[in-house]
């Protein structure tokens, strides 16, 4: 019984220290995520059902919210999306384009 607790205890080290790992080098991505995704997080704590109807609910609009603004960060930190030299003469129109 205790070889099990030691193995479970291991494995929860190691997955801890591999998020920790991924959180660090993707840092923008889990700061934007962390904040977006907030209202989730206090729909899970507040949803008193098992099957947490709610959170799910709020949890699907709220990654649908994000979503948009994660493609762009990702593309932004791939370079693929850079200010176009002629971007004062658009006048807010297609401030961007793909490479």
């Amino acid at each position: 019984m205790a070889v099990q607790t030691a193995n479970a205890a291991a494995t929860r080290t190691i997955m801890i220290a591999i998020v920790g790992g991924v959180a660090i080098f993707t840092l923008p991505t889990v700061m934007l995520l962390g904040i977006g995704m907030m209202p989730t997080f206090v729909a899970m704590l507040t949803d008193r059902r098992k099957e947490k109807y709610a959170t799910l609910c709020v949890g699907g609009m709220n990654f649908t919210g994000v979503l948009p603004f994660m493609i762009i960060l990702c593309a932004v930190e791939r370079g693929s999306l850079a200010p176009r030299e002629d971007a004062a003469s658009t006048e807010g129109k297609h401030r961007f384009r793909v490479r």
